[in-house]
């Protein structure tokens, strides 16, 4: 039976159930605060950011078996030609500051600013997704009974490929507006940055 016009889901063979799928948790929090200080107002933003991801699914989008089965039961395992699983996790931190002194909110004639940011972003991962095509290995060439997923059962999870990507950030800032009437104003800004990354991939 030909089933190339419809997206058909495996069990997972390690477990003999449903794969997990993928759950997010996110934390995110933030404080903002002002201090008047006659001539100018100081502002500060700080941000902290934490998100955990884990992920594994079916990614071949393919279950129809060499054979006719029924549903497997834990232990056992669907005579697939060929499997293949995405399994990552991957844990990611950010946290950012800025101060900011000026006289933007007012309605001066000449209104000014000058700021400075710092944040950092901490990045990880392991990649466990695995790939197993058994199209070469279909009778003669396999063995009596293989399928793609009694190897993976055999192999069990892999430990993965670790990936990291960490960014430093430093930047400033100062802007000047000048307000000549209702209709004209001018108005100049400097910016300066500078970000530092250190990133593995495997």
């Amino acid at each position: 039976v030909r089933n190339w016009d419809r997206v058909l889901l495996s069990v997972d063979p390690l477990t003999g159930r449903d794969y997990k799928g993928g759950d997010l948790e996110t934390f995110i929090a933030s404080l903002v605060g002002d201090i008047d200080l006659g001539f100018a107002k100081l502002t500060s933003y700080t941000g902290y950011t934490r998100g955990n991801a884990d992920s594994i699914s079916d990614a071949d989008f393919f279950a129809a078996p060499a054979v006719a089965v029924t549903r497997p039961t834990p232990g056992t395992a669907e005579p697939l030609p060929g499997l293949s699983v995405t399994d990552v996790y991957s844990e990611a931190r950010q946290f950012s500051q800025e101060l900011r002194l000026g006289t933007l909110d007012s309605d001066d004639r000449l209104r000014w600013a000058v700021g400075a940011l710092y944040w950092r972003e901490d990045y990880d991962s392991i990649n466990s997704s695995i790939f197993i095509s058994g199209f070469v290995r279909n009778p003669p060439l396999a063995p009596a009974g293989w399928s793609a997923a009694r190897e993976l059962q055999q192999r069990g999870r892999i430990a993965g490929d670790l990936n990291f990507r960490n960014t430093r950030h430093q930047s400033g800032y100062g802007m000047l507006d000048f307000r000549f009437n209702d209709q004209w104003s001018a108005a100049a800004e400097w910016r300066y940055s500078k970000e530092d990354f250190d990133y593995l991939f495997g």
